[in-house]
């Protein structure tokens, strides 16, 4: 069993060799949002019958069982603090050097409400300010050891066979809860706490709840984006004002990280389309996307009746707060071919539910566009996101007219101007720039990218374009773990994407028809 991207091969494409020109062209994969209802037993009462470690492991079976490609789970709380709190001289809670652990200020002392304790902790420091667990996390956010914690989480990844799993943020007050298992290795992953929370009908800010951002790799230069969200509950007017922040800054993050790309956010939104204060529109509103169940269930038709489930549900036709939104882009079509509520499948043996949630599932098929395509990856998650994509998507036939690539000790920036005059640019001003003008009848046709640590950093190095022509442009310094990716048969090189600060930290590259 792997617990981390085997892709910490550095990047999200082979370290040597040729990237594959032949791409596959269709696919399809499943996915499943559940919220485990994983918070510690003395903090949570939701009529869910059983104990919750072999709850849990039943999870996980059954998570191996059905197989879905994309598992989204929420409230995965490590029981680690209830334990350690109740069971002395267990606790390891203590003043750790801030440097190691990132807590600058002295944990405060256990006395009182337990549940008081766990709050007052978490707002005044916000911070880990446990002793340093032997864990390792890899660049890219995947875990490569398994935990020691006894937690949730662990008994649910015990019994699940996923290849590829989130590491745990922690337990009570410290963790989101949130975690992602695949079928499917990815090359970007972040954790993102919610900028408002509110505690107006429940303790929404007693952990840091949030939103996590993955970028899956579904096969060689087939890239979705890949959001879990569990949003502030409740219907005060301060839960409404939290939540509907929630779901703006998720939209916000799309627009930003996610500009051009195909997108999957499916979660805990704890929100209804008839409860009309929910914000819920904002996905298909300001980011494009369609929700699933509305589209297959509800006839793209937004509901103005409210329609509770049953758990478990014996009908799709219902509304739950666990929604599935998805878009594709101009190098992936991305369709929903089947919505529908699990209960029926997570049960205990003796029928009783699991969760106090309905488990959703989504099937998918997807085929890579006839006008855009893109590379795999070089280098590392770091720096500001850019993709040229967008600006393609609107041009019938883009052809790269200029290249110009900058670099010394390693690559600073990379650019190149259409015939049409469109200019793109990406990276610092540093190094030694380097042109080539390709003639009318000549194409930029294949990238060879070298990638290396600096700074305890992946970041790539070195540039070499070759052309239709066998003319070449180089900026850079070559290294050992270097990348040929050539534009499939008939194609060309046109634009970038990826990572970039004052250097290119992460690149590939997007493709046009000659």
């Amino acid at each position: 069993m792997k617990y981390a991207n085997a892709k910490m091969l550095l990047a999200g494409g082979a370290l040597s060799g040729l990237a594959a020109a032949q791409q596959q062209v269709t696919g399809d994969f499943t996915v499943l949002s559940m919220n485990v209802a994983g918070l510690p037993e003395i903090l949570q009462g939701n009529d869910v019958p059983g104990d919750k470690t072999t709850n849990s492991r039943t999870i996980g079976s059954y998570f191996a069982k059905y197989n879905y490609d994309f598992i989204n789970v929420q409230e995965v709380s490590n029981e680690f603090i209830s334990f350690s709190v109740l069971f002395p001289p267990v606790a390891p809670l203590k003043r750790v050097d801030a440097e190691a652990t990132g807590c600058s200020v002295p944990c405060p002392s256990i006395a009182g409400d337990i549940h008081a304790w766990m709050l007052s902790l978490f707002q005044r420091t916000q911070s880990f300010c446990l002793a340093p667990r032997r864990k390792r996390i890899s660049e890219n956010g995947s875990l490569t050891e398994n935990p020691q914690d006894f937690n949730y989480h662990a008994y649910i990844y015990e019994t699940d066979k996923h290849p590829y799993r989130t590491a745990t943020s922690g337990g009570v007050p410290f963790g989101s809860g949130l975690n992602s298992l695949s079928n499917y290795d990815w090359v970007e992953f972040e954790r993102v706490k919610w900028d408002t929370c509110s505690n107006a009908s429940g303790a929404d800010c007693l952990t840091p709840k949030g939103f996590t951002f993955l970028r899956a790799r579904l096969a060689e230069g087939v890239y979705v984006d890949v959001y879990n969200l569990h949003t502030d509950a409740g219907t005060e007017a301060g839960d409404l004002t939290a939540r509907n922040s929630n779901l703006q800054q998720v939209a916000d993050y799309i627009d930003k990280w996610s500009a051009g790309n195909a997108v999957l956010v499916f979660g805990d939104t704890n929100s209804r389309y008839t409860r009309t204060s929910d914000r819920i529109r904002v996905f298909s509103e300001q980011n494009g996307m369609t929700d699933a169940w509305l589209q297959l269930q509800r006839g793209g038709v937004v509901p103005t009746e409210e329609s509770i489930c049953s758990n478990p549900s014996s009908t799709n036709w219902c509304e739950t707060v666990d929604k599935a939104f998805y878009r594709g882009n101009a190098v992936l079509n991305l369709d929903a071919t089947y919505y529908g509520y699990e209960s029926e499948k997570f049960l205990q043996n003796d029928g009783s539910i699991l969760s106090d949630h309905n488990p959703i599932t989504a099937n998918f098929t997807w085929n890579l566009g006839t006008t855009l395509r893109q590379s795999d990856f070089s280098g590392g998650p770091h720096g500001e996101p850019f993709s040229d994509l967008p600006a393609l998507a609107g041009k019938s036939k883009p052809k790269a007219s200029v290249l110009t690539f900058r670099g010394q000790n390693r690559l600073d920036s990379v650019g190149l101007t259409l015939a049409d005059g469109t200019s793109f640019a990406h990276g610092g001003s540093g190094g030694n720039q380097a042109t080539l003008t390709l003639g009318a009848n000549e194409f930029w046709t294949s990238a060879k990218i070298c990638q290396g640590q600096k700074d305890g950093r992946t970041r790539n190095f070195y540039i070499q374009a070759t052309t239709s022509t066998g003319r070449t442009l180089a900026a850079g310094t070559s290294t050992s773990s270097c990348t040929t990716y050539t534009a499939p048969s008939g194609w060309q090189i046109v634009g970038f994407l990826g990572r970039a600060g004052d250097e290119v930290d992460r690149l590939g590259f997007a493709y046009a028809p000659q």
